[in-house]
């Protein structure tokens, strides 16, 4: 048995994406004898080389808010999605949600939606317990298709501000006034 080997030049140039390709291999040996055609092996693919996509949309970007319950969004992609990650930053004080916990922003990214089959998905993530404070923040979706390759670039994140302090009024008098 001696093991070879193809490589296709320039794939992205010479396959055409979206499509399926089967390649089979046969065997000859040194005698001229050729492998039973029907004992060849055969592998199919789908050439895919298109980014997945994703869209955050709410809450609405530049909004200022006084309860939020989720952060949503679409994904999309041509074959099939694989997850939906989410990145959401507390941009007054740089810390990331790490789907637990408020840490630094060194793994920013966590997983809100995976075990997906279909072309588009919508998600929901529930940031209840997550966003308490009131602040600045961003969040960012990243989709990742069948073939384990994430979105690139990354749609738009989302800013916005949740202020949920009630204000406060005082009346002053000037001295001696009753």
């Amino acid at each position: 048995v001696s093991p070879w080997s193809f490589t296709i030049p320039s794939a992205s140039t010479v396959l055409e994406n979206n499509r399926t390709y089967t390649f089979k291999a046969g065997a000859k040996d040194k005698s001229g004898n050729n492998e039973d055609p029907t004992a060849k092996l055969a592998t199919s693919i789908i050439f895919d080389n298109a980014n997945p996509t994703s869209v955050s949309t709410g809450p609405v970007s530049g909004s200022t808010i006084t309860a939020i319950t989720n952060v949503s969004g679409t994904a999309a992609d041509n074959q099939k999605l694989q997850k939906v990650d989410l990145q959401l930053k507390n941009t007054d004080t740089g810390l990331c949600w790490s789907g637990g916990a408020w840490l630094s922003c060194a793994s920013p990214w966590f997983n809100v939606v995976s075990g997906l089959a279909s072309t588009t998905a919508n998600w929901n993530y529930n940031v209840t317990g997550a966003i308490t404070t009131s602040g600045h923040f961003t969040a960012q979706a990243r989709a990742t298709d069948s073939v384990n390759q994430p979105e690139n670039p990354l749609g738009a994140a989302i800013n916005f501000v949740f202020d949920n302090i009630a204000p406060t009024s005082a009346i002053t008098t000037p001295p001696g006034v009753a």
